[in-house]
């Protein structure tokens, strides 16, 4: 993908995916060896090539009863889990799901490349509850702090998530230098090319505004939340 806030392309243009082979022999060694019984995948890309990648993990991992439990911290591409796959990750372990919406709003949408939109992240919410997965465990990443972007397109984003049933994980966005988003915000005068890179920093939220202050970007997480918190209580 070429997301206009994300600096892979620059700093990583080439994309290669281990073999499964290779994975499933790290797996296999890490959790008979040496009792290793989490795994994480620290891979938006984790599904790409899923027919010849992770389909065939999954099935290695069934296949050799592994006992563990495998956790995705990143935001996997909702577009590309099917029930399937959706099935394959229920019956091989799989607990923390995180998926990438990012936003509702087509204009941010189409600045994450279209790698999701409301109905393949509905698809895939459908699936992964069919397979036997809660949508109160599954939790959504969404983006917030880019320029330009306005508080209550972020605020219906948060309620669309609620109202499907599922968590929201607010991810305030960090000014990268060689992305779309950083000559936007640099257009707009909220960063420039000597600033130091802790003034960067999403903790600082860089392209707050005036329309669009810190205290509202506060108030956002609050809102999380609290709607988190009505869904975790539903039964």
């Amino acid at each position: 993908m070429h997301c206009d806030y994300c600096a892979t392309p620059f700093l990583h243009p080439n994309f290669i995916q281990r073999s499964p082979e290779d994975v499933i022999a790290e797996i296999v060694h890490l959790n008979t060896r040496m009792n290793v019984l989490e795994f994480a995948f620290y891979d938006d890309a984790l599904f790409t090539n899923k027919k010849h990648h992770i389909i065939p993990i999954l099935k290695s991992i069934i296949k050799h009863k592994i006992q563990a439990t495998f956790h995705t911290p990143n935001g996997l591409f909702a577009r590309d889990i099917d029930l399937n796959l959706a099935q394959l990750m229920k019956e091989s372990g799989f607990k923390t799901i995180r998926l990438s919406l990012e936003s509702i709003i087509p204009e941010l949408q189409k600045a994450s490349t279209n790698k999701v939109s409301t109905h393949h992240f509905e698809c895939a919410l459908d699936n992964l509850e069919s397979a036997g997965f809660q949508r109160k465990d599954i939790e959504t990443y969404l983006i917030m702090g880019l320029p330009g972007q306005k508080y209550p397109d972020i605020e219906i984003t948060l309620r669309y998530v609620f109202e499907l049933g599922a968590l929201s994980r607010l991810a305030a966005y960090t000014s990268i230098p060689h992305t779309a988003s950083w000559d936007m915000a640099k257009m707009a005068g909220s960063v420039w090319d000597e600033m130091d890179p802790l003034l960067t920093n999403n903790t600082l939220y860089p392209c707050a505004t005036a329309d669009f202050p810190v205290e509202k970007f506060t108030k956002l997480r609050q809102l999380s939340n609290q709607l988190n918190a009505n869904v975790k209580s539903e039964t």
